[in-house]
């Protein structure tokens, strides 16, 4: 009988790849602009303008609901926030190294509808990969809590 973990990865393997999770080559090392944060995620190959470097997953990403959330204890809760952002008022924890992005005003991708992180601009191998939490969410409220993670 096959493990309930090692049939869902053999499923998610056969799927195709509709532009989903990271699409780019990264590392995690200490961030170099916000040393506060601890790790950020910096890219391993040169990123064109206009390139996806990101795109969310439905199948892959974690999505809790604010009750689903409140039932976790709370060290439970401190990773997720950590590492979650808020969205149509529900959690999402990326599954990818994308939670290790770190949040600053001065960015070198922006959100497209909420779904794909895309370049503003060329970034070349090396540089930190920097978004505006603001940015995630569809409320004022889910604005709100992504800065306050």
């Amino acid at each position: 009988m096959m493990d309930g973990y090692l049939h869902y990865a053999i499923n998610i393997q056969k799927r195709n790849n509709k532009n989903k999770m990271l699409k780019i080559k990264t590392y995690l090392e200490k961030s170099k602009l916000i040393p506060e944060a601890g790790i950020g995620l910096f890219a391993d190959e040169d990123i064109k303008e206009g390139q996806i470097i990101w795109s969310k997953d439905e199948e892959l990403d974690i999505t809790f609901t604010e009750e689903n959330f409140q039932l976790l204890d709370e060290s439970q809760k401190e990773f997720f926030k950590k590492y979650c952002y808020k969205e149509n008022g529900e959690y999402i924890f990326c599954i990818d190294n994308g939670r290790f992005l770190n949040h600053s005003e001065e960015i070198n991708n922006t959100l497209e509808i909420y779904q794909k992180s895309i370049a503003k601009r060329n970034i070349p191998k090396g540089e930190e990969i920097i978004c505006n939490y603001k940015e995630m969410g569809t409320t004022k409220e889910d604005e709100e809590c992504n800065i306050s993670f």
